[in-house]
């Protein structure tokens, strides 16, 4: 394994991608990502740290039958 510093703003973007790309595979196949905002970013021992809210739609309901009993 071999270590390379990148710079700052390459690495929010990379962990930015990776979070998208985790939260989609977590929702579904339909879902999307509509919104996303950082909510608090720190630098810290050459690590960045990253809070971030994002925003989903994801299809979360299935097509069934109404079924009433007594007819």
């Amino acid at each position: 394994m071999i270590n390379e510093p990148i710079d700052l703003d390459t690495a929010k973007k990379a962990g930015l991608e990776q979070a998208r790309a985790r939260l989609l595979a977590a929702s579904g196949s339909d879902s999307r990502i509509v919104g996303e905002k950082i909510l608090h970013e720190k630098t810290e021992n050459g690590k960045v740290y990253m809070e971030v809210h994002f925003e989903v739609e994801e299809y979360i309901t299935e097509e069934q039958p109404i079924v009433t009993q007594g007819e």
